[in-house]
């Protein structure tokens, strides 16, 4: 996804695996409910274990953009 100037929340479902790839310019990015693995890469506690995964790409630039996780 690429992001230029806004506001964006994703909802993510808690039992799938997820990782998130992100390239950002001022905005600001919350990963609360994540784990970082390494420099613009997050990844939910149920990576390492689930059969599905959803790799999220991200670039933006001004902005907020927040991850959650839910049941």
């Amino acid at each position: 996804m690429d992001l230029g100037v806004g506001d964006v929340t994703f909802i993510l479902p808690k039992d799938t695996g997820v990782r998130i790839n992100v390239s950002k310019g001022l905005g600001t990015l919350g990963t609360r409910d994540f784990i970082k693995q390494k420099d613009g890469v997050y990844v939910n506690e149920a990576y390492a274990k689930s059969d599905v995964i959803i790799d999220v790409f991200l670039n933006f630039g001004v902005g907020d953009v927040e991850f959650k996780i839910v049941e």
